[in-house]
């Protein structure tokens, strides 16, 4: 903890914090690092250490050493391993035998979008308070009607949750079909915008994207899972708006935190600056920086998807000056689009992580929006499980440990 007594010096930390120094956190920890890591190495062909991990995760798992929900976290991630390539090394068994019935969960989610879809509206309360909300048909009516911005927080890997946005999309559209739509994205970097402007004229495909936008290397997931969303998004007279802060200067924070921007950049991902730092002092952050923000730090450095995997290049400050940069990047990029083109709705389709609170995407993007035209934001989770929502139990409740205290 003396990183954060560094970082914010005089602020206290919360028993939740403190409890993650045992033997049980850190393994659960592993566990769910481990899942999480396997499907990105399966994406890019190296199954064998893909396998490794998955293989890791299982054995904690069946060692019945985890609570209920750590063990539903680790399952659901390694659900996202694409079954049919792992098959011709060996992973089925590992699968199967560690964790029972994960086998029929990942023939549906890889072979056609799941039956039942689930709708939850993240509704923030007083405070720090943030609710996770079961929509029914009138609450996904009324929402799509009066609210401007929709964020919709998505699985990368789950074709469900594709299939769901595509959907959301035509709905969306059906609803506002005089007005100019715009549909933002996390996928694709700023820098790209001029190849989505291109095809928002009708010059490229779907497919020409995929290159265009150097989607493989730059986004990494499998660019046939987004291609239905970019055919709803032309077919239904969306924008698309690239929204993800550049590789470049993502790299660079990495190893140098916010001090390595350029002044151009900083003027372009932070506009803010007085609230960007205001943000960092809002009750509660403390808690959800480590408890979401940082718990991927070593296994993302260990997995080489960062700068370095040295830990003194990518220092735990570093880092969080990235995911930050990240959320407020995003966010104010999302209101230039706004303001200055003339949208008058927007989509927004962003990763479950950037929205569950209001420190995220969210709460930004209503700092953003409040003024000179104040635009209303709501946020809603795709097909949410219950390592979605940080509780210990299997109900979707959206928590986080803030003084000691479940929110």
């Amino acid at each position: 903890m003396e990183r954060w007594a560094q970082r914010f010096p005089g602020r206290s930390t919360s028993s939740g914090c403190c409890a993650q120094g045992t033997a049980l956190r850190q393994l659960s920890r592993y566990a769910s690092g481990a899942a999480l890591l396997a499907p990105r190495l399966s994406e890019r062909n190296n199954y064998r250490a893909a396998i490794k991990l998955a293989f890791a995760a299982g054995l904690i798992c069946s060692s019945r050493q985890l609570t209920k929900h750590q063990t539903c976290t680790v399952r659901s991630r390694l659900c996202a391993l694409h079954r049919r390539q792992l098959l011709g090394v060996g992973a089925a068994p590992v699968l199967d035998g560690a964790l029972p019935g994960a086998q029929q969960e990942t023939d549906a989610r890889e072979d056609a979008p799941v039956q039942k879809r689930r709708l939850s509206r993240v509704e923030q309360r007083p405070g720090s308070q943030t609710e996770l909300v079961a929509m029914s048909t009138s609450d996904f009516l009324n929402l799509m009607q009066t609210t401007d911005v929709i964020v919709l927080g998505e699985h990368h890997n789950y074709i469900a949750d594709h299939s769901m946005e595509s959907d959301f999309l035509k709905a969306f559209a059906s609803v506002h079909k005089e007005e100019q739509l715009a549909l933002g994205l996390e996928m694709v970097e700023q820098s790209f915008q001029p190849a989505l402007d291109r095809f928002n004229r009708g010059e490229c495909s779907v497919q020409d994207l995929a290159e265009a936008t150097q989607w493989s290397k730059r986004w990494g997931w499998r660019f046939d899972k987004y291609a239905q969303i970019f055919q709803a998004a032309r077919n239904c007279g969306f924008q698309l708006v690239a929204l993800e802060v550049d590789d470049a200067a993502k790299q660079r924070v990495q190893l140098g935190g916010l001090a390595a921007l350029t002044a151009e950049e900083r003027a372009l991902f932070i506009p803010d600056e007085s609230g960007f730092q205001a943000s960092q002092r809002l009750p509660g952050f403390l808690d959800y920086t480590e408890r979401l923000l940082m718990q991927r730090y070593e296994d993302l450095l260990q997995a080489g998807f960062l700068a370095s995997r040295k830990p003194g290049d990518v220092t735990y400050n570093n880092y969080l000056d990235y995911q930050l940069l990240r959320d407020e990047g995003m966010a104010s990029a999302a209101w230039r689009c706004l303001r200055q083109q003339h949208f008058t709705r927007m989509v927004f389709l962003v990763g479950y992580y950037h929205v569950r609170f209001e420190y995220g995407v969210v709460g930004r993007l209503r700092r953003f929006t409040s003024q000179p035209r104040p635009c209303s934001v709501g946020t809603i989770l795709l097909n949410p499980m219950p390592y979605d929502s940080l509780s210990d139990s299997d109900e979707l409740q959206l928590t986080l440990r803030v003084g000691g205290s479940d929110l």
